[in-house]
């Protein structure tokens, strides 16, 4: 298999417009700086160097920013559910727009939203975390916008995760606040287990906890992980969690895996015995893990990334992993990056030269730097333990991840490698579609 360069104008994410099937010249999108970029379902959201934001797709759907366009300045992050978008400016107030349903409209929470430090987005509302520790959410009540029910349990909150339809809160104690749909992780019956926490993680219905001893909680569907007792025995001495759409895995201290919840029937089964590994990587239906020789173990759907054959003679000298959507992508130590899962979503089974630095474009492909720089990142799933401190990651924000749908954690790598880390129907006047979930693309270095 040989080695391609990338197209300089379109860049290594041209995916992305190809998947959103956005009409029109996307030729003035690429000439902008843009620096972040968010997706809905049907419309973007970018944010350029200067603070600005440029939106395009389905117009009712987050597309056209045109009515809060004198607003959006000075924006350093945004969030989107599947209808709308939240973005957080650097005085920490917020505007939105979009489908009201989804948490477009926010005017009447106007004097609430001040102070907000991150946004955090479920599939059909929106949750904003202030300076002092207080949350705020809108958006649809039954998923996730009403957290009437919690308020007073809402204090001193350091981070924000969604699943696709609730919301759960990690407190400075260690404690957990869930609110939203219940079958969705919105509500917790095994409450007095989430003590301790210092990691929370979400797939698509359930949310799992991974407590300072080492062990690991989980509740929501069970078919989407939140069951997690068939193997609470072996979910002793665990670093860190990493969530699919429907599974979860979960990095112990001996570098060994622990999986549980739902991947394709029909895929790449998870291996008896995964040792030595360094890295674990989620995209929504398949994981892969970088080992610590280098080589990289793939399981789950065979088409979205957890069939590596095609590839895997190529998978040697690892020492970066990213994720799209249904995809995976490795860079080597010799700067080639390969490429696996489906093609929409980057997964094209090229291997490509130059690069230094891979990680996720939303929502359907990768973005490299090249040694020379001339390609910038445009999302932080990607994560360097080297730019670790303590438990905070500021390459990959992995102690509050304001933008992700989960939650990256990671610790400096023992051998010093770098390991970095909706399908809804077309919208119809007036009728909203079933919220898909949130893309789930995270990154566990160890």
């Amino acid at each position: 298999m040989g080695l391609e360069d990338e197209d300089p104008d379109l860049g290594p994410w041209h995916l992305g417009w190809q998947r959103l099937q956005i009409s029109g010249d996307s030729h003035s999108v690429r000439s902008l700086n843009i620096k972040h970029i968010v997706v809905s379902s049907h419309a973007v959201a970018a944010i350029e160097d200067n603070g600005q934001v440029v939106t395009w797709g389905v117009a009712g759907w987050g597309g056209d920013s045109s009515a809060v366009h004198d607003k959006l300045l000075d924006v350093v992050d945004i969030a989107a559910s599947n209808g709308a978008f939240a973005a957080l400016r650097a005085d920490g107030k917020v505007v939105t727009w979009g489908l009201p349903l989804m948490g477009g409209d926010s005017k009447k929470l106007a004097e609430k939203l001040v102070n907000v430090k991150q946004l955090c987005a479920s599939g059909s509302a929106f949750a904003a975390l202030r300076t002092d520790g207080t949350v705020v959410s809108w958006g649809d009540a039954q998923r996730g916008g009403d957290s009437s029910r919690v308020q007073a349990d809402l204090k001193e909150v350091r981070q924000l995760i969604a699943s696709q339809y609730a919301f759960a809160a990690l407190r400075s104690d260690g404690g957990i606040v869930a609110w939203g749909q219940a079958d969705a992780g919105g509500v917790c019956e095994n409450s007095h287990e989430l003590v301790g926490v210092q990691q929370l993680v979400a797939s698509a219905a359930a949310f799992a906890a991974l407590r300072r001893d080492g062990t690991v909680v989980s509740w929501g569907s069970s078919e989407f992980g939140g069951d997690c007792q068939d193997v609470a025995g072996s979910l002793t001495e665990v670093k860190a969690v990493v969530a699919a759409r429907s599974a979860f895995a979960a990095l112990r201290d001996d570098s060994s895996v622990v999986t549980w919840g739902s991947i394709s029937k029909d895929g790449i089964a998870t291996p008896e015995r995964l040792e030595s590994v360094e890295c674990v990587v989620a995209s929504d239906r398949a994981f892969a893990a970088l080992l610590g020789d280098g080589s990289v173990v793939t399981w789950g759907d065979r088409d979205c990334g957890g069939d590596s054959q095609a590839v895997q003679q190529e998978l040697v000298g690892i020492r970066q992993l990213a994720a799209s959507k249904l995809a995976f992508a490795a860079l080597r130590f010799d700067g080639a990056i390969v490429t696996w899962g489906a093609p929409d979503f980057g997964g094209t089974g090229r291997v490509m030269a130059g690069a230094k630095e891979a990680t996720a474009a939303e929502p359907a492909a990768y973005a490299l730097i090249r040694e020379t720089g001339a390609v910038t990142s445009l999302s932080p799933a990607a994560c360097v333990p080297e730019a670790c401190q303590g438990d905070t990651c500021d390459t990959c924000s992995c102690a509050s991840p304001a933008r992700s749908t989960g939650s990256t954690a990671c610790t400096p790598s023992p051998r010093g490698s770098e390991s970095r880390d909706s399908e809804a129907r077309e919208p119809s006047p007036g009728l909203a579609p079933q919220a898909s979930r949130k893309d789930v693309r995270q990154t566990v270095c160890l």
